[in-house]
């Protein structure tokens, strides 16, 4: 569980891609742009309601619960 605040770091060779938050029933919550280079990605879920959500990067999904 987290109070709704993550910073995110990439490995290296990530480029142009983007990180799509989504919550329990697939709606796309945030979505985050990856620059060419950038190595980490705040994530500011804090206005969110208490709940699952989903992080996908470049079809890797990670499961994160705010409460």
């Amino acid at each position: 569980p987290s109070n709704g605040l993550f910073t995110l770091e990439l490995p290296q060779g990530v480029s142009n891609k983007y990180a799509i938050v989504s919550d329990i029933q697939g709606r796309v919550v945030k979505t985050f742009s990856i620059d060419k280079g950038q190595r980490n990605i705040k994530i500011d879920l804090q206005g969110c309601e208490q709940g699952i959500y989903f992080l996908n990067v470049d079809s890797n999904n990670i499961k994160i619960v705010v409460e």
